[in-house]
């Protein structure tokens, strides 16, 4: 059912002085639907990534037995056992050792209560209220191995949103993002190109299955990467905001383009339809 009050997302709201486009993974997936039919005016497009509506269970009911079994291990097990435990459980294949022990220290910083509360919220949500609310466009973003949402919720969440448009990603579990960021980051750009264009959401809007997105093109001529130092003593980000502050081009709907610095980015493959 929809919570009596929304402090939380009206809190993420005030965050967005403009529309933006919203990426929720997991539980912030679940955040991002509720986001989106309560404050459409902020939302650009929605990006699900391996989440689900909620298990919609009776306010009261008592945790699950996974979540239970996650509380127990965390009263008696160390950050880093806990960690690597709860990592091992969610990807697939074979993972950089780097992000896997950044993962694992990231997960082994929850604490008893954070599992309890994130495992209530879960279990007592119901976004299927909201979902007819959404106005912005969709993405729903599914590991092909993800063992923590299970098929039946992925079907769930696209028969409440027939609208979206489905990526079903390859050899991934529960964070794509990590396993295989080039896909998912690839998945991002395609799904964006098509709907925020006019051409693009012309052709999404007919819904008839005939539009299908084989392939994108990026033009980064305008970025100076000499400024990506390793070896600065403050550390290689350091001039990561330069890096961003740099003008691009930029693709706007309503048939324009805003040129920052010239680029041939039609020679790249890239549509640039004229200025009306």
């Amino acid at each position: 059912r929809p919570p009596r009050s929304t402090p939380l997302y009206s809190s993420a709201a005030s965050d967005v002085y403009k529309r933006q486009v919203i990426i929720g993974h997991s539980m912030g997936g679940m955040l991002a639907q509720v986001l989106g039919a309560t404050h459409p005016d902020i939302c650009q497009a929605i990006i699900l990534s391996c989440t689900h509506k909620g298990r919609a269970q009776p306010v009261g009911s008592p945790l699950g037995k996974a979540v239970q079994e996650r509380i127990q291990q965390r009263e008696v097990m160390d950050d880093a056992s806990y960690g690597a435990l709860r990592v091992g459980k969610m990807l697939s294949g074979k993972i950089d050792p780097q992000i896997m022990a950044f993962l694992a220290a990231v997960a082994g910083e929850i604490r008893v209560e954070g599992i309890r509360c994130g495992g209530f919220a879960m279990q007592y949500l119901d976004a299927s209220p909201f979902l007819d609310k959404i106005t912005a466009p969709v993405a729903i973003f599914t590991g092909a191995n993800d063992v923590v949402v299970k098929p039946d919720a992925v079907a769930a969440l696209k028969a409440g949103l027939p609208q979206a448009h489905h990526w079903l990603l390859a050899g991934v579990g529960h964070a794509p993002y990590c396993e295989d960021a080039a896909s998912f980051n690839a998945a991002i750009e395609a799904f964006l190109d098509a709907v925020l264009t006019d051409h693009g959401r012309k052709l999404l809007a007919e819904g008839d299955g005939t539009f299908e997105i084989t392939q994108f093109a990026l033009a980064d001529d305008e970025i100076d990467y000499s400024l990506y130092n390793r070896v600065h003593p403050s550390g290689s980000a350091y001039y990561d905001l330069e890096i961003l502050q740099i003008p691009v081009l930029e693709a706007f709907t309503n048939n324009c383009l805003l040129y920052t610095s010239p680029s041939p980015r039609d020679q790249r493959g890239s549509r640039m339809p004229s200025c009306a």
